[in-house]
């Protein structure tokens, strides 16, 4: 079976036939095509060849979480005990473990997907202080839509005959499917992201530049919410499409360029400009 490359465009159910790596085909892989799904799409073929949008990250890029992040190295000590959350309680005290596909930087706090893959990106079982850890999952659904888990197992269900420790168990992507009344699933939309203030949590999951990377991709906040987010600016942030709230950052130079208070920290790299600070 043959097929072709499909890129998201801005609407819903509406996709440009693009290439990959100089191919515009692909042979199914044998196996694959019994884990196939069917909808039906509309693929506008007029745009084929033509450049779409800019390069995306295509992960999420963790930029405020409820405590900062250290995670336990990748060496691990013999003897350690298990607890519920699947951490070493004899040996790794204070550490953070974070799980996932690839590579992981404390500073940086980057997941990354292979481009045009779902699922989930990563996985944080992040130490807040001596007495609470919190479960913070991030991922995709089969159909690109942002997913995020903040509280309950590490451990994702219906893992079959999966080690349920093992790395490949905890990312299982089955964590996505729980009901929709769960308190601690949290489901976006690939056009609008997710922006949920309900106590305790405050998360939001926005397109924004990332800069580490120079590339447009899902930016994550989760904070706890106190039901109280200061000044409404009726503004919204040229980096992360969130609402301002607090303090807004005015651009001296450009008319109508604002930033929320995470977005100008790292203004040198994505809009090096002055900034007025506007309470």
């Amino acid at each position: 079976r043959l097929g072709i490359f499909l890129r998201m465009l801005p609407r819903e159910n509406r996709y440009a036939r693009v290439m990959l790596a100089g191919e515009d085909l692909v042979v199914f892989r044998e196996g694959l095509a019994a884990r196939c799904t069917y909808r039906d799409v509309f693929v506008q073929q007029r745009v084929w060849g033509s450049v779409l949008t800019e390069e995306r990250f295509y992960g999420f890029w963790m930029r405020t979480l409820l405590a900062p992040v250290k995670s336990k190295p990748k060496t691990k000590k013999k003897g350690g005990q298990k607890n519920s959350g699947g951490q070493n309680t004899s040996d790794e005290e204070g550490f953070s473990q974070v799980i996932t596909r690839g590579s992981w930087s404390d500073e940086d706090r980057l997941f990354e997907l292979a481009v045009g893959d779902s699922g989930t990106a990563g996985a944080i079982y992040l130490n807040e202080n001596e007495n609470r850890s919190t479960t913070i999952k991030v991922g995709l659904d089969g159909a690109f839509n942002p997913r995020v888990q903040v509280g309950g197992s590490i451990f994702s269900p219906e893992i079959r005959n999966l080690d349920p420790y093992s790395e490949e168990g905890r990312l299982h992507p089955s964590w996505m499917d729980a009901p929709a009344h769960s308190m601690y699933l949290h489901r976006g939309t690939r056009l609008d992201g997710l922006l949920k203030d309900d106590y305790p949590w405050r998360i939001s999951v926005q397109n924004g530049m990332i800069p580490k990377t120079g590339k447009i991709g899902w930016i994550v906040d989760i904070e706890r919410s106190d039901g109280d987010r200061g000044k409404e600016f009726n503004r919204i942030c040229d980096g992360c499409s969130s609402t301002i709230y607090k303090v807004w950052h005015k651009c001296t130079e450009c008319d109508e360029f604002d930033f929320c208070s995470k977005c100008v920290v790292h203004a040198e790299d994505t809009h090096n400009h002055k900034f007025e600070a506007i309470t």
